[in-house]
């Protein structure tokens, strides 16, 4: 409202008219129904990027391990830990347990946190080696390919453990005392878990890293390359087997 006082003008504000208009219920569902819609659509993306994450994290453990094993080798005639005496710093003579076949590492790999796949729910991670041997098999997620060796740069050295339907228990001629299942034209990705689908990482003994797909894995099977032992032995750990 505007009026003169004193040869001013005054202005003064009256009452507003009406008031500020809410959403209405209905429009209230249709904003909720917009977002559920858009949640919908973006959680699979989100998903699959993390899921592609951890396939990238997982390669590039793998690669450091094998980078720790085959430093390893080179300071121990070329061998492998389980081609090599417990009373050389190898792990023959121990428990043919997978994760005993890592432990020669400690000097190589700063942290076993390398050990556990980002994709592996079943495992927690250590940051130490003192705490990875008190329970080591709940903190590993790769096998140990104990047919592996130098000589043979496109040997299996190690990979995602969920494996299913390996060949039978057989000695293995490359690693003394050693038995265990193998690679072989049936084995296929995601034995009980799906770490990373139907894929899975591994790396050979010339330190490159890999993602197989069912088929991939299949083929190493009938691969040509000599080797100390062709049977394509595997130690995978369990941690679903520990209570």
């Amino acid at each position: 409202m505007e009026r003169l006082r004193g040869g001013r003008l005054i202005i003064k504000a009256g009452k507003r008219n009406g008031f500020e208009r809410a959403f209405t219920l209905i429009e209230l569902l249709v904003v909720i129904s917009i977002i559920a819609i858009l949640a919908a659509l973006l959680l699979p993306a989100l998903s699959r990027a993390k899921a592609k994450a951890q396939r990238v994290n997982c390669l590039s453990n793998l690669r450091q391990v094998a980078l720790g094993f085959n430093m390893w080798s080179d300071d121990h005639g070329e061998k492998y830990p389980w081609m090599a005496d417990v009373n050389d710093g190898g792990s023959q003579g121990m428990s043919i347990a997978a994760n005993c076949q890592f432990l020669p590492l400690a000097g190589e790999i700063v942290t076993p946190k390398v050990l556990s796949c980002p994709g592996d729910k079943a495992v927690t991670a250590k940051a130490t080696w003192n705490e990875f041997a008190t329970n080591a098999l709940m903190s590993l997620s790769y096998f140990a390919g104990i047919c592996a060796n130098e000589r043979t740069p496109g040997s299996l050295l190690v990979g995602d453990r969920n494996l299913g339907s390996l060949s039978p228990l057989s000695d293995c001629t490359n690693a003394t005392g050693m038995f265990a299942g193998g690679i072989c034209g049936s084995t296929f990705w995601g034995k009980q878990i799906g770490i990373h689908g139907s894929v899975g990482n591994v790396a050979f003994a010339d330190g490159s890293a890999h993602a197989l797909s069912t088929f991939a894995l299949q083929a190493l099977a009938t691969n040509s390359n000599p080797r100390t032992c062709n049977e394509n032995h595997v130690l995978l750990p369990c941690p679903e087997c520990v209570h």
